[in-house]
């Protein structure tokens, strides 16, 4: 089995599990992906936060970290709302909790290495639906598709958008309006010339927008409200659990 996604990362209190459950992903994935274990949640969101290249799928065990593996998986989908999540334990005790953070799978420890294959492989459909949405652009006559999920903002000037990623630009001729209809709902307009992407931003508040990689965005007046209404509401409320 040759798992077509870059990176895996398992999450599990318990050491001895976590190895146990990092050797059978090894042996399943392949040798494409890059596998990572976590023994402490506030590590885990730490990378995830601070790495260019998200995990495609991740493997969480239901009593991972302080507040347990679903609480943990709601901080996940607050800022990646489609994360592919497998949850591991050895039961679940209250199986309504899990359906708050929409997880691919369940698998019951110990794990059988057929129901893991079964798991990952659904995994990697999940995350290539994801990676496949696209808009398509035209700039000076060439046609580019464009992953929503690169772009961090875009910016109006004079009927040209500029869409900027991590490494690279984008230069197309066409309203900010046109261009809000066809992104995805976790971009945001919050200025007439800016459009972001919020899975970017790091804070945001009435003095204007700062995205995790240090750039800042204005923020009108009159959309700041609205603004911070989506922005509160995509990322479910504004508590993060380890700060409680």
């Amino acid at each position: 089995m040759d798992l077509n996604v870059q990176k895996i990362f398992i999450c599990d209190g318990d050491k001895a599990a976590l190895m146990e459950t990092n050797n059978m992903v090894q042996v399943c994935a392949g040798s494409r992906p890059e596998v990572r274990s976590y023994e402490e949640p506030e590590k885990a969101l730490s990378d995830m936060r601070r790495e260019k290249i998200l995990p495609e799928i991740i493997l969480l065990d239901m009593n991972f970290g302080k507040y347990g593996g679903v609480e943990t998986a709601k901080e996940i989908i607050k800022r990646h709302e489609e994360m592919p999540i497998i949850f591991t334990g050895e039961s679940i005790e209250n199986v309504q909790d899990i359906f708050e953070v929409d997880p691919i799978f369940f698998l019951k420890k110990p794990i059988k290495r057929d129901l893991l294959e079964k798991a990952l492989r659904k995994g990697e459909k999940r995350a290539q639906q994801i990676e496949d949405q696209c808009i398509t652009i035209a700039s000076r006559g060439v046609f580019h598709r464009v992953k929503c999920n690169r772009i961090h903002y875009a910016e109006s000037s004079k009927r040209i958008i500029t869409l900027t990623g991590d490494d690279e630009m984008w230069t197309v001729y066409m309203k900010m309006d046109e261009l809000e209809k066809i992104l995805p709902e976790y971009f945001l307009r919050c200025h007439k010339s800016y459009i972001v992407n919020m899975n970017q931003i790091l804070s945001l508040s009435s003095e204007g927008i700062v995205l995790e990689s240090g750039k800042k965005l204005p923020v009108s007046r009159a959309k700041y409200r609205e603004a911070k209404r989506r922005f509160l509401t995509y990322f479910n409320g504004e508590c993060d659990m380890f700060h409680k």
